[in-house]
């Protein structure tokens, strides 16, 4: 019943906060930038080496030179540095880390609007601004936090959770390039020993533990990265603690998850199902696309293409516009418990329009009072704002 309860409150909390849903496009935009740049820079440094002059029949690197047709004596090579595959490989690295980057300042973006939605009471009143002494002046981070929506979200997180951000990136990218490191390797072993079927279904399940390695993981981070948002601890803090919540609610998040998990792929499906057959009939409908003199005649194979490049670009829309739902709904899910420990369950029983009868209990995070809050909790403006948030 908790798990229907908390996806209706997250499909409420996109519906009310729709403005959520065009940040992947953001995120997109600077994904893609970033790719492009260091591939750029990859492209320039394999290609970047000193050119040699090479006689007819010495040897390189164990090589003989030699020419069929001989109709020159040398030939011009070039000679790439040891040091440009390290830097290549730094290179992949760093946009990898850029990448997982950008995705988790989307995820502080989404779950702190949604957060702040959750606990916000939709029936008090505004507060009004403080009034300020002669002389005194606001300090930087309180526009952000008067400010609500995914402005006010990504505001609040470049001021408090880059730090948090970027070493949980870290984590995330050094992982990854372990699991693609042990592919290779793996890959590497099996075309040396192409008949060993054992050596081979060995690999299979060390490659089967890696990726769901990973994928445990970036779950955990992505939970860790929503309660450092809602309570604006550290990302190794947040960590133990929403492992220790989601381990404490088990059923609750597996029956979340799984209710989720569907809801999203009948949504998927829908989406993609529902724009082919748009393309289909439209093709199929308009006479002119049928008409065999007509320049815009479009045969059976060609409906084909058209219509499978539709299925598959309404996929990715639909995956990268549901991963907001899906945060949504993992931020929801600990509010949710937050709210059952320390509230009482007033909020979502306010979100959800009924009473809630459940037993408060308080616990003592003597962490979260005395640092770790983000990563500019030096910053003299920012740290009252930090402190404040750690305590509700």
């Amino acid at each position: 019943v908790d798990a229907i309860r908390v996806i209706r409150i997250s499909a409420k909390a996109v519906t009310k906060n729709a403005s959520i849903l065009m940040w992947p496009l953001f995120s997109f935009f600077w994904i893609c930038i970033f790719s492009a740049m260091f591939c750029i820079i990859g492209v320039l440094l394999m290609s970047s080496g000193n050119m040699i002059v090479q006689k007819i029949g010495d040897e390189v690197n164990g090589t003989k030179i030699s020419l069929s047709n001989g109709t020159s004596t040398e030939i011009t090579m070039m000679e790439t540095n040891e040091a440009i595959k390290y830097l290549g490989l730094f290179d992949l690295f760093m946009w990898v880390w850029l990448c997982e980057f950008v995705q988790a300042v989307g995820i502080f973006t989404i779950g702190g609007d949604v957060a702040e939605w959750y606990f916000t009471d939709d029936n008090a009143p505004e507060e009004p601004e403080p009034e300020l002494a002669e002389g005194e002046k606001r300090p930087c981070c309180y526009k952000c936090k008067k400010s609500k929506g995914v402005c006010g979200a990504f505001c609040h997180t470049f001021h408090l959770h880059l730090g948090t951000a970027a070493f949980g990136s870290l984590v995330i990218t050094i992982v990854k390039l372990i699991k693609w490191w042990l592919a290779y390797m793996a890959n590497e072993i099996q075309q040396a020993n192409p008949d060993n079927k054992v050596l081979k279904y060995a690999l299979a399940c060390v490659m089967c533990i890696v990726h769901c390695f990973e994928k445990c993981v970036k779950y955990l981070s992505k939970n860790a990265y929503i309660y450092s948002t809602i309570k604006g601890t550290s990302f190794c803090w947040s960590s133990y603690k929403s492992f220790v919540m989601l381990w404490n609610n088990f059923t609750r998040f597996g029956a979340t998850g799984i209710s989720s998990a569907v809801v999203m792929l009948f949504g998927k499906l829908s989406i993609m199902m529902l724009s082919t057959l748009a393309a289909y009939y439209l093709i199929e409908l308009n006479a002119d696309f049928q008409n065999l003199a007509s320049e815009n005649y479009i045969s059976s194979m060609g409906q084909f293409v058209i219509t499978f490049v539709v299925f598959c670009m309404s996929y990715i829309v639909a995956e990268i516009f549901f991963s907001v739902y899906d945060i949504a709904t993992d931020s929801i899910m600990l509010c949710y418990c937050f709210d059952v420990e320390d509230g009482g369950g007033e909020a979502f029983a306010q979100k959800m329009g009924f009473e809630l009868e459940v037993k408060k209990t308080k616990e003592d995070d003597e962490h979260e009072d005395k640092g770790g809050i983000g990563c500019c909790a030096c910053l003299p403006c920012c740290k009252k704002s930090a402190k404040t948030d750690g305590d509700e």
